[in-house]
């Protein structure tokens, strides 16, 4: 400090001497006259003023400092200056003052008073409000009555972009209005509102949507979406979609409960009505389609209409005036009555040439009858016609398969009851028709009856009629009967009568025969068990022509059952047959065993036993080929190889080991002196899996040199090769050699 005195001093004398004794000083380096206002002037191009500098610790020991007192803190890095209190240059508080424009008050901590040089109205806004010009009282105020129209904004938000919220649960209140017209409809409704859609003529609220839903209405405890109309022929709610395959009202629900309801509280009117007003409209005007377990339609009525009315009034229309589509596993229509119904379950009545009743299925039953009260004494099935056509008419025309092939009846009729499986009653007397009328022209049978007493009981109530009557035009048998059981004919007929024949046949051909009886226990059945020595319990005949695949037997199960296809069981302990055995004269495979299940991880095939036998054993036209012993031992009567041929190598490892025998390349030298070598390259046939233990076996060529004084080396063993190195210990003189050596290589595969 001493030392900067008489430094300020000079300085202040070289000042003086060029600025003249002036009240204010100037320092510079070009002569400059000091400001009028300011006590000292200094201006530098290329030099700054130098304050103070000293540490926090220093600045805060200051006694007493001046007010404005400036100095340099290198603790902080920063300027401070004193103003009652040490105060850091460029933070917050260091301005002070009243503050002016759209602030009022005094800093450090003003207030805003105005925006835009407009009054604001002190204390707002306050929660959940919005700040709103008041153009009469001349100020902003805060304000959260209403939201002023037309509003565009494209935002992005995870939750509500725009909520309003109603606390008046009182019916007519409603969170959003929208009014068309002074009074709009002038219809309040008695229910609180989300959103009020009101209209004098046209729509109250309308929803559009490309691809979307236009209006989606949700609720827990009452209507999701609800529309009123007071004018007739306009509908509270009205759904209209311009493009294909559009929807013009869709009703979706994802719990119990209804998706679309229709329901008529006045003594009249329509729950719901579909009206197709398009007479080239070929689309249904209903469709129900139903992917679930419950009915595709349920219909119900408490009062005396009807549970469902529909009408098609375009008489050029051909097609149905109800369909229903229906993939699940469900019925596709269901009829319920109660006990106290006394008319029909389903009444049809029509006028025209067309079907009444047309039933189309593809895999299961067209119709299905069934009476399920002991005490009913009514048909299951009753038809009655008064014209000339048929009462009932039964058609089947499958042809697919051949002629083997087993199919189901054209009627079967399954009586586990009392009374007659089928009766036939004829009352009109004379009739030139028959009751019963079979015309068949398969190879199998017209009437094909299995009893276990009375297969057919025929009988005339007059002396000249006949209770059976055989006829054969064609050389073939007019009646034929055969039985296997032991003292039991094959035709049994008894005649009580004095005139009467028990069996009468006729045959008009010369060759033909009128009736023929056959018993051989040895011919194959179809279905059932054989006792016999020479038969055959099942027998399947698979007959196809050259190209066609059959099968003579096959056994399946469905895509959901755990059954086993097929099983052979042999059940007597001393028999020495085999329980299965194929025989096979073509050539293909006689057997193939194919696992089409990608995530089936068992055996292909499995063989267990509990004897002492073999597992398997495998014979050729000679002798035995391959055996599988019981404890696993593998016999072959030709060579066992593995992976391409390639020879086994037993390992105590369970690593699978290979041996492999190479040739090396011919080693040439003319000149091969004491202490020289050669060497060359040597390539396995395959690689190895880990590096091989590789030895010299033998000399595979001679050599035109003595040989005796030579080594050999293996080096640089990989997976794939080697390096074959000869090397002249001793033999004097220097020796031309030229041969190659058999090499030894194992390793792991």
């Amino acid at each position: 400090m001493k030392k900067l005195l008489p430094i300020i001093v000079v300085l202040l004398i070289v000042t003086n001497i060029v600025t003249g004794y002036s009240q204010n000083v100037a320092i510079n380096n070009n002569g400059a006259t000091p400001d009028a206002t300011a006590i000292l002037d200094i201006s530098s191009t290329t030099k700054g003023v130098l304050v103070p500098r000293m540490l926090s610790v220093e600045r805060t020991a200051i006694q007493n400092p001046a007010q404005g007192l400036m100095v340099y803190d290198i603790t902080t890095r920063t300027f401070w200056f004193y103003d009652g209190q040490w105060k850091e240059i460029g933070l917050a508080g260091v301005f002070s003052g009243p503050a002016s424009g759209d602030l009022s008050g005094n800093y450090p901590s003003p207030t805003v008073s105005k925006i835009q040089n407009l009054d604001v109205v002190f204390g707002v806004p306050f929660d959940k409000q919005v700040l709103k010009w008041d153009a009469l009282a001349n100020n902003w105020k805060g304000r959260n009555d209403s939201l002023f129209l037309p509003y565009d904004v494209a935002f992005g938000n995870a939750g509500k972009l725009f909520g309003i919220q109603n606390n008046n649960t009182s019916n007519g209140s409603s969170a959003v209005c929208g009014k068309i017209g002074i009074t709009g409809s002038g219809i309040t409704p008695g229910n609180t509102m989300g959103v009020w859609g009101d209209n004098s003529n046209g729509l109250g609220v309308v929803g559009t949507s490309n691809a979307g839903i236009g209006t989606y209405g949700f609720s827990f405890g009452n209507h999701g979406v609800y529309g009123y109309s007071a004018l007739a022929n306009f509908a509270g709610v009205c759904g209209s979609h311009a493009n294909a395959n559009g929807i013009g009202v869709l009703g979706d629900i994802q719990n119990s409960g209804k998706a679309i309801y229709g329901r008529s509280t006045g003594a009249l009117g329509i729950a719901g009505y579909f009206e197709n007003t398009n007479n080239s409209n070929t689309d249904p005007t209903l469709k129900v389609s139903a992917a679930g377990n419950g009915p595709a339609g349920s219909f119900t009525t408490n009062g005396g209409g009807h549970a469902a009315y529909m009408t098609s009034t375009n008489v050029n229309n051909n097609y149905p005036l109800v369909f229903i589509d229906n993939v699940s596993k469900g019925t596709g229509l269901s009829v319920s009555m109660s006990p106290a119904t006394i008319s029909h379950g389903v009444y049809v009545t029509g006028q025209g040439t067309g079907t009444s009743i047309y039933s189309l299925a593809e895999m299961g039953q067209a119709g299905s009858f069934s009476v399920f009260n002991v005490n009913n004494t009514t048909s299951a099935l009753y038809t009655s016609t008064l014209g000339k056509g048929f009462a009932a008419k039964f058609i089947k025309n499958n042809t697919t398969g051949s002629i083997s092939d087993q199919h189901s009846p054209d009627v079967l009729i399954d009586n586990n009851s009392k009374g007659n499986a089928l009766q036939v009653i004829s009352l009109h007397s004379p009739s030139v028709n028959s009751a019963v009328d079979v015309n068949y022209d398969g190879q199998a049978f017209g009437i094909n009856v299995a009893s276990t007493h009375g297969g057919i009981h025929a009988s005339s109530q007059l002396a000249t009629g006949s209770a059976f009557i055989g006829e054969n035009y064609a050389g073939g048998y007019a009646f034929k009967a055969y039985t296997n059981g032991s003292l039991v004919s094959s035709i049994y007929a008894e005649n009580s009568h004095m005139f009467g024949i028990g069996v009468k046949a006729v045959v008009s051909g010369s060759q033909a025969t009128a009736i023929q009886g056959e018993a051989n226990s040895a011919v194959p059945a179809i279905s059932g068990k054989n006792s016999g020595g020479g038969g055959v319990g099942v027998y399947g005949l698979a007959s196809q022509g050259v190209g066609e695949v059959g099968y003579g037997i096959r056994a399946e199960t469905n895509s959901t059952s755990w059954g086993i296809p097929a099983q052979f069981l042999s059940n007597c302990p001393d028999a020495l047959t085999n329980t299965l055995w194929l025989i096979d004269y073509s050539k293909g495979q006689t057997c193939r065993i194919q696992v089409n299940n990608a995530a089936n991880n068992s055996e292909a095939l499995y063989v267990t036993t509990e004897g002492t036998g073999k597992l398997a054993s495998f014979h050729n036209t000679n002798a035995e080929a391959f055996a599988v012993a019981n404890n696993g031992n593998l016999t072959a009567a030709g060579t066992l190889t593995v992976k391409n041929n390639k020879g086994i190598v037993r390992s105590s490892t369970s690593t699978q080991m290979r041996m492999e025998t190479v040739t090396t390349p011919n080693v040439i030298s003319a000149n091969l002196a004491v202490g020289g070598s050669v060497s060359v390259t040597v390539n396995f046939a395959t690689a190895f899996g880990s590096t091989p233990t590789v030895s010299v076996a033998n000399i595979n060529t001679g050599f035109s040199g003595p040989c005796d004084a030579l080594c050999t080396v293996i080096k640089d063993v990989t997976t794939t090769g080697c390096t074959f190195k000869v090397f002249n210990a001793y033999m004097a003189g220097s020796g031309a050699i030229n041969g190659t050596w058999k090499l030894n290589v194992v390793g792991a595969e």
